[in-house]
């Protein structure tokens, strides 16, 4: 409902509640003699009721806070239940590869699982940071723009946050390849964590880095389908990438290890991210330019071309007689 109207500080600064109140569980493990697991569930649980009474704080003074009213099945909730189905499903899939990977990680040696853990930890930051909240600004504001059949708005928008997300995350994707090893190192490597476990977690990690631009392209194209009322689309593509991402890894982990775990999951959602981009490319929902060339060239031209069509003489403006004849 926040997103809706445009309030998206409040609900991303929800989960700091729930990192604080987890902190402070654990300083009080320290402290006292209780056992840490129970601490930290009380401290979850605490921390879902103090994140739903600032959302409902923000929701009423935003004026969207609804009356608490017996449910009926409306033919407007009948049509969100018919929307939401294939995106939970879809969300039900995403969970399932993740417990695939895990299955998998288990049975090769000792630490492979906690290597992509830690792995897939740090590349959540950039995604997090980029691409999930691209996708939530987005989507409310696709919304609006497609039911009020504001076709080239909507295809404006979609290509901005397509060239935002990528001017951002390939920098990311490009350091954390090049410095896997040393954000690694400074992180975790100390105690039990020797120096050959900082190398393979970076190895997983370097692999990721690779995937980090497709991550955010998936963020970012979902919103192309759902705000068009199409929730099918992308959980179909998202079961394909999961049977693509099994078999790619059964295929490299005998030679990879649990860098060929990683190696799965980038190329499946490689395949995720182009499969959504040629449907939004074909449906008209995107495209590589739609802009006009802004340089004084070819602005210049351009009205040169229309005075000749108009039958009118016109002069060259004097700053282009000053420009070098490249320009």
């Amino acid at each position: 409902m926040l997103n809706a109207v445009g309030r998206f500080a409040v609900m991303a600064a929800a989960p700091i509640l729930l990192n604080l109140i987890l902190i402070l569980a654990m300083a009080a493990a320290v402290i006292s003699a209780a056992a840490p697991a129970w601490l930290l569930a009380w401290g979850m649980t605490l921390s879902g009721v103090a994140q739903l009474i600032w959302l409902a704080t923000a929701c009423r003074r935003a004026g969207v806070m609804p009356a608490l009213r017996w449910p009926r099945l409306s033919p407007e909730v009948r049509k969100l239940l018919v929307l939401m189905t294939p995106a939970a499903l879809g969300a039900g899939v995403i969970h399932v590869n993740q417990v695939v990977d895990v299955i998998l990680a288990s049975t090769l040696p000792a630490g492979s699982l906690s290597y992509l853990y830690y792995a897939d930890r740090i590349t959540q930051l950039p995604l997090g940071v980029i691409g999930v909240a691209i996708g939530t600004a987005l989507l409310p504001l696709l919304s609006r723009q497609v039911k009020r059949g504001e076709d080239g708005g909507a295809l404006a928008t979609q290509n901005r946050a397509l060239e935002f997300g990528m001017l951002i995350t390939l920098p990311a994707a490009a350091a954390l390849f090049i410095i896997a090893e040393p954000v690694i190192v400074m992180l975790f490597q100390r105690g039990a964590f020797a120096a050959e476990m900082a190398a393979a977690t970076a190895a997983a990690l370097a692999v990721f880095a690779l995937g980090l631009p497709a991550f955010v392209l998936i963020k970012i194209s979902q919103p192309g389908f759902f705000a068009r009322l199409d929730t099918k689309t992308p959980v179909l593509v998202a079961v394909g990438a999961v049977i693509l991402n099994i078999v790619a890894a059964l295929a490299l982990m005998p030679s990879l290890q649990h860098v060929g775990i990683a190696a799965a999951s980038v190329i499946s959602s490689w395949a995720n991210a182009a499969a959504l981009a040629v449907l939004l490319y074909r449906r008209g929902a995107v495209r590589l330019v739609d802009r006009e060339p802004r340089s004084l060239k070819a602005h210049v031209i351009r009205g040169d071309r229309q005075h000749i069509e108009k039958g009118e003489a016109q002069e060259p403006l004097p700053i282009v007689r000053q420009l070098p004849p490249r320009v």
